[in-house]
């Protein structure tokens, strides 16, 4: 599946992008005693014991995709367009008034990939973690690092046309496509768990629809903005791969090459079986009438 990771969970907020206002008793704001964060109670993601509100805000929904320093998540640079915004830089400092990034998280930013966090932070959250990233990666002393370590990454890059002669492009020969062979649908999940999916419909719906859809075709309100484009669990090679192990996998492993997080560092092993549950039961195997619904 596609966070914030999120992917969906799951996702960010962004300086030119958007977050919103939400009960000050949201389950992101919440100290935790032992320090853990994310979604689930049994989340993965440590923070620190003495972190603030809005670093705690920080990195249970924006840093997936702003990056740990807010100089961007390396995986989202050649996956979102336009990617997200790079805090730790002169340009965002100079463009970025707090007001302007307030209004941001509230409301999402158009065209690109920030979705509004109104209706899951509160006015006072959304301050919070707009001063944190303001003082933490907008400073001179973020910057200035931020800066010298895209220096020494870019000191060893490639040629742009490998080790060839100059202008000669090497031809890099496209693996074949491995045949679709047709899954166990009646295999359990790992460990033999069982999944719940009523569980797992509600993370979904708070996370995952936002690249996936509400009804599982891969148009959800990201989708757009991401390359490749989110599985669409309606398509018949879904239906025929996707089996409960397939998407136990998929969701705690995550996919190398797209927008899809391991939700692994973020889930319990029982909330991943809830959702690929609900995802199992909703779209790969739906009931009759559901299948007849969707047109499928």
């Amino acid at each position: 599946m596609a966070v914030t990771l999120a992917p969906a969970s799951v996702w960010a907020a962004s300086a030119a992008s958007g977050t919103s206002a939400a009960p000050s008793s949201s389950p992101h704001s919440q100290p935790h005693p032992a320090s853990r964060a994310g979604p689930g109670a049994n989340s993965r993601r440590v923070i620190p014991v003495n972190a603030s509100l809005g670093e705690r805000i920080y990195i249970n929904n924006c840093a997936v995709c702003h990056g740990d320093k807010g100089a961007g998540a390396m995986w989202t640079q050649a996956t979102f367009n336009p990617p997200p915004r790079k805090f730790a830089s002169l340009q965002s400092r100079e463009e970025l008034t707090r007001e302007r990034m307030i209004n941001s998280v509230t409301y999402g930013r158009p065209d690109t990939a920030m979705m509004p966090f109104g209706s899951r932070l509160s006015d006072t959250e959304i301050a919070a973690v707009v001063d944190h990233i303001r003082a933490t990666f907008m400073s001179d002393k973020a910057i200035a690092e931020a800066a010298a370590a895209a220096s020494a990454g870019n000191s060893g890059a490639m040629p742009p046309h490998g080790h060839g002669a100059a202008g000669e492009k090497a031809e890099i020969p496209k693996p074949k496509p491995a045949p679709i062979v047709d899954a166990d649908m009646s295999l359990p999940f790992p460990g033999n768990l069982a999944g719940d999916g009523a569980k797992g419909r509600d993370f979904y719906m708070a996370n995952c629809f936002t690249c996936h859809g509400k009804a599982g075709d891969g148009e959800g309100p990201r989708s757009t903005f991401i390359r490749p484009k989110p599985r669409n669990f309606l398509h018949p090679d879904s239906r025929r791969t996707l089996n409960r192990p397939a998407l136990f996998k998929a969701i705690s492993n995550g996919k190398i090459g797209t927008v899809m997080p391991a939700w692994g560092k973020v889930l319990n092993d029982q909330e991943i079986a809830d959702v690929a549950e609900f995802v199992f039961q909703e779209f790969i195997r739906p009931s009759p009438q559901k299948k007849k619904v969707s047109g499928n």
